[in-house]
């Protein structure tokens, strides 16, 4: 992990002197872990296309019915010295509501600062209004426990598994898998991130983030795509609540 640590710099976007790239985000919502009871109403009684089936151990639940849906593509510029970014809206797409019930924009605004962007290479990551230490900061190692689990072969290279979990489950902390590469970089190629059950996190029944990274021309990694869950019920464990998934693609 402190090979990690000592090359994080050189293997994300901020470690190209420029850079130009286009990102697309896709955020949906939906009632989750509905009852059959509930489905069996008579106002679905013609509308169960509605309901989005899905298995039983994935969040959300086995059934959950999209109510809304959003979708962004932009063109984006950094450069590093001096430090400059630069964001262009080429399109956007997302559910109009009656303005007279619903504001909108209003909505839009808090889901996308609900489910912010998640770059495992900033020292402190944000969830929900929530801040966690990253498992690859320099003072993670003081917090967090590592164990090699596996070495694996994937896209042509072969990574280590390093799993991770907090040194003590009530702090705020993640817990889950990276895969780091063996070609000299110490790069992420793989995230799998989650919270212990333990946590309380503002009505969040569940929580779990995916990143992938891809490697350039040159040999340098990006961030290639993520993907946010989030399961928000009244109660921790029964009753119907609300399931989030963005998704952005770069």
């Amino acid at each position: 992990i402190e090979k990690v640590i000592a090359n994080k710099d050189k293997n994300r976007v901020e470690g190209y002197d420029y850079a130009e790239y286009e990102k697309y985000e896709k955020l949906t919502f939906a009632l989750s872990d509905l009852s059959d009871r509930f489905k069996e109403k008579k106002f679905f009684k013609n509308y169960q296309f509605l309901f989005q089936k899905q298995d039983s151990t994935a969040i959300g639940g086995e059934s959950i019915l999209p109510l809304y849906m959003e979708e962004k593509l932009s063109k984006n510029y950094y450069k590093k010295n001096p430090s400059r970014t630069k964001t262009r809206v080429l399109a956007t797409k997302k559910v109009d509501f009656d303005p007279k019930y619903i504001d909108a924009q209003g909505v839009s605004a808090y889901m996308n600062r609900m489910y912010q962007d998640i770059d495992i290479y900033d020292n402190n990551v944000f969830v929900v209004s929530n801040q966690f230490l990253s498992p690859i900061a320099p003072s993670a190692p003081s917090f967090y426990l590592y164990f090699i689990t596996d070495t694996i072969y994937r896209d042509n290279q072969q990574l280590i598994e390093l799993s991770f979990a907090p040194r003590n489950k009530g702090d705020m902390l993640f817990q889950g898998k990276l895969y780091i590469t063996q070609d000299g970089k110490y790069a992420v190629k793989n995230a799998l991130i989650s919270v212990h059950r333990n946590i309380n996190l503002n009505f969040i029944r569940d929580f779990e983030s995916n990143l992938d990274f891809d490697k350039d021309q040159k040999g340098q990694y990006y961030l290639s795509k993520t993907n946010l869950k989030i399961n928000f019920g009244i109660s921790k464990n029964k009753g119907t609540g609300v399931f989030g998934e963005r998704t952005v693609s770069f």
